[in-house]
């Protein structure tokens, strides 16, 4: 676990084989980097391609979901949350990885519509943009 966006990356560099991370979970709120600025990283170095990433955050500004929006991130899970709706948030986007990958159709359109259904259903009361 990365204590701000600076480590994050860092620990992202430190390993070219990013096979060892499943799912990334990432506060926008951060001190030195914030998550916009990893968010333009993983798109730059292409993680995202492999690495499904979700937003954690306590801004609702229609702005801020917006621009979270551009990305192309799992979920956006705002606060205050569940463990319970953490581990299925991350959960699906694991389970989305895998059949993004493994899939011998690679549908992934498919599956994100199924991905954000199956969210719905499992944690009817979070708030996900």
């Amino acid at each position: 676990m990365a204590k701000d966006g600076q480590e994050a990356i860092d620990i992202i560099n430190a390993n070219s084989d990013t096979d060892f991370v499943e799912a990334i979970l990432l506060d926008l709120n951060m001190p030195d980097v914030d998550g916009f600025e990893v968010l333009d990283y993983f798109v730059q170095t292409k993680v995202m391609d492999t690495i499904p990433v979700c937003i954690i955050t306590g801004e609702d500004a229609p702005e801020i979901i917006g621009k979270v929006k551009t990305y192309p991130v799992s979920a956006i899970l705002l606060k205050p949350f569940s463990t319970e709706q953490i581990e299925t948030v991350v959960g699906k986007a694991i389970e989305l990885k895998g059949r993004k990958y493994h899939s011998k159709k690679n549908n992934y359109n498919s599956f994100v519509k199924k991905y954000d259904f199956e969210l719905k259903r499992y944690c009817p009361d979070m708030k996900q943009e």
